[in-house]
């Protein structure tokens, strides 16, 4: 599901003050494992591994800045091991180490994309019963979301996922109970905080907005308002498929008025 497969991922938002501000400032919000939907995220196998993963395991708590307490705690724990190998001594340390990386992750930050534009139950949950609206982002070789060492589709298992290094599947599997939302994610090694879509790095550009089905009119109108001075964006909305439940996505009028009938 590399590019060119995919390119196009899609955000849901309910309407309100914080969502507007990704399309006012150009800003995306990372969130801690904590604020998510779902209590198993950064989940992993806790077996006792061999002495390549307590490397591995290190050189993922060191991405981030990390405090001179930790480095030591971590440094300790290395050394231990070294002068004691045996497989008693393992297994402590590995508990210990396992405890700590638990601790980290809950300080990483995740941003949720979806391949989809049109899931009935993620228009439900996310963008507030349908009210809300997706923002769609392209997704190309130049871009963040084109980076495939940046944002990775999720796993889905039935099982957590091990300690594997030059792997980040601890960061990216989920239970296989939510394979419908077919999600990509953006890792950044702190959470709870607004990076923006163009910097330094360009994430992704916003392409498209699509208003969920029962999304009021003039909030609507306030989101186009918003984006007046980007003509390429397009407008489109989210109506009941004809002759089955599902949701199909149009386009509005060319010249991205809104449809005659709202």
């Amino acid at each position: 599901m590399e590019y060119p497969k995919i390119t196009h991922l899609y955000k849901y938002y309910a309407y309100n003050c914080n969502s507007l501000s990704v399309l006012i400032n150009k800003t995306i919000w990372f969130s801690k494992p904590a604020s998510l939907n779902d209590p198993f995220e950064f989940s992993f196998e806790s077996h006792t591994r061999g002495p390549e993963d307590f490397d591995y395991m290190i050189k993922v708590m060191l991405q981030k800045p990390a405090s001179d307490q930790r480095k030591k705690e971590l440094s300790d724990i290395s050394v231990s091991l070294k002068l004691n190998p045996d497989p008693h001594a393992l297994n402590e340390a590995w508990v210990l180490m396992c405890k700590k990386f638990r601790e980290d992750l809950q300080n990483w930050g995740v941003f949720c994309l979806s391949e989809l534009n049109d899931n009935i139950l993620m228009w439900s949950h996310y963008a507030d019963h349908h009210k809300g609206f997706c923002v769609e982002f392209s997704r190309t070789p130049q871009n963040g979301l084109g980076d495939i060492d940046k944002t990775n589709p999720v796993i889905y298992s039935c099982a957590y996922p091990a300690i594997v290094p030059g792997t980040f599947d601890v960061l990216l599997t989920k239970s296989i109970e939510w394979r419908h939302e077919a999600e990509w994610r953006l890792i950044n090694d702190m959470g709870d905080v607004e990076l923006p879509l163009l910097g330094d790095t360009v994430l992704g550009d916003i392409t498209a907005i699509i208003f969920g089905l029962k999304m009021p009119l003039e909030h609507r109108t306030t989101i186009k308002t918003i984006l007046s001075n980007n003509s390429k964006i397009l407008y489109k909305r989210a109506v009941k498929a004809p002759n089955h439940f599902g949701l199909e996505v149009i386009n509005c009028k060319p010249d991205g008025s809104l449809s005659s009938d709202d």
